[in-house]
């Protein structure tokens, strides 16, 4: 989100409720990213016509999507399965770095581009991009705001977020788990800093799941 303060919060608050409903109710997510857009618009000119300044606010976002699988067309020939827990995943990036793919094997970005900031739609009218990409079961989608990216040391070096997670998970694979992958970039970033942030951090890291479990939420996602 761009900026400080309450106008800030109010329109992160605004953003969340907007996705929060649309999301519940909308199963595609370019129309969720649509909603977002212009939700952002409209109160970008509500805060216009109150006479306020900081009524050319932007928010950068990244919308993930895990979709159902899709019954496969009748053919010849023996029929195709997937690993329990593996599948696609839909992203649609605002602005935003792209999200981590952490598992096993490293670390890679998963290959989405464009998209601007929420709120800015004018500089480029084109139809919202979704990008549906694949997924194995024992990858871990990881995402950080740049409070993360943007930490320094001493030297005034940049926080090496992929580098870090990678050597954690080459000495033990299991940092990739999403509840593990979260205190790897928590204690990685503190580490880095010195203990001194100068932003807000904030680290999601979601995985599919093979199945509903007791640890599993509504789209078998954890």
């Amino acid at each position: 989100m761009q900026g400080k303060g309450l106008g800030a919060v109010e329109t992160a608050a605004v953003l969340l409720g907007t996705f929060r409903e649309t999301g519940y109710h909308e199963p595609e997510l370019s129309v969720v990213a649509e909603r977002l857009e212009e939700r952002m618009l409209r109160h970008r000119k509500y805060t216009a016509a109150l006479g306020r300044s900081d009524g050319d606010r932007f928010a950068t976002a990244v919308l993930l999507g895990f979709p159902a699988d899709r019954p496969a067309a009748a053919g010849p020939g023996p029929a195709r399965t997937r690993a329990p827990g593996s599948g696609p995943v839909e992203v649609v990036v605002f602005g935003h770095e792209p999200p981590l793919a952490v598992g096993p094997g490293g670390v890679r970005p998963l290959p989405v581009t464009g998209g601007l900031p929420l709120g800015l739609r004018e500089l480029d009218p084109a139809p919202v991009r979704v990008h549906r990409l694949p997924l194995a079961a024992d990858e871990t989608l990881l995402l950080v705001t740049d409070g993360v990216t943007e930490a320094r040391d001493a030297a005034g070096t940049f926080y090496p977020l992929a580098e870090d997670v990678a050597r954690a998970v080459a000495r033990d694979a299991r940092a990739a788990e999403p509840a593990r992958l979260a205190v790897v970039v928590r204690d990685g970033t503190l580490r880095h800093s010195g203990g001194h942030l100068n932003d807000d951090t904030t680290a999601l890291a979601v995985r599919r799941t093979g199945g509903p479990g007791p640890n599993a939420s509504k789209g078998d996602v954890r």
